[in-house]
């Protein structure tokens, strides 16, 4: 009896005959509700449409990231001491007005408060001329110079900056505070820096957007009411 060796040659596989479309779309069904769709989607995305290079920006990137800045806040106050600053030289450019800073009361922002408010509360208010300014960065500010008091006579320090402010009209200067001295100390800046870029806002709607929503023309404001001893 002869041993027949076994077939140990490799059939190729038959090639399944492509789907009608009928059984292409129910194929597509059942894999939509099988995977989820997170991993369907991934396994859809091509090498080109993942690729960082699909993310290259234009040569005009800066004109569309960019966009048109808007002026929403005007601090009242000094620029920080780091900061190189012009006034104005504008004489419309400045306004008088009598504040009262919250911050002194645990608040915090400077409020404008009619002459009739203020009448009740004199200890706590001040009047100051709010004379614009800007800092080398384009930042705007109000700054509040304190006027003199009755007796006609300012302190080192709302003298100094007083004078800080004239001598800034033109010219790049910081100010830092000398409490061994008791006013504040002026330094120019050494290099050319740019010319200031003041706010398109007119100087009006500066004032506006620096005490939006912080004016108190009634004894009814409940700041008034804490410092009256009703609350």
């Amino acid at each position: 009896m002869t041993n027949t060796p076994p077939d140990l040659s490799i059939t190729a596989p038959r090639r399944q005959p492509p789907l009608s479309r009928s059984a292409q779309s129910d194929r597509d069904a059942l894999q939509a509700a099988t995977f989820p769709s997170a991993v369907a989607s991934a396994i859809s995305v091509s090498p080109a449409e993942a690729s960082v290079l699909t993310l290259r920006l234009s040569t005009d990137f800066h004109q569309i990231a960019a966009g048109k800045p808007v002026l929403v806040e005007v601090p009242v106050a000094k620029p920080p001491k780091h900061a190189f600053f012009q006034t104005s030289q504008n004489i419309a450019h400045s306004i008088s007005l009598c504040t009262l800073d919250a911050a002194k009361m645990g608040g915090s922002g400077v409020y404008a408060v009619s002459a009739e408010v203020a009448a009740r509360i004199p200890d706590q208010v001040r009047n100051v001329e709010l004379r614009l300014a800007v800092t080398a960065q384009g930042a705007p500010y109000l700054v509040p110079i304190p006027h003199s008091g009755a007796d006609g006579r300012q302190n080192p320090w709302h003298l100094s900056l007083a004078r800080a402010m004239a001598l800034a009209k033109g010219r790049w200067i910081r100010l830092s505070a000398n409490q061994l001295r008791g006013a504040y100390d002026v330094f120019e800046a050494l290099g050319e820096l740019p010319e200031p870029q003041w706010p398109t806002e007119s100087f009006d709607e500066l004032v506006e957007l620096a005490f939006k929503d912080r004016v108190i023309t009634s004894v009814d404001h409940p700041l008034i009411q804490q410092l009256l001893g009703f609350v």
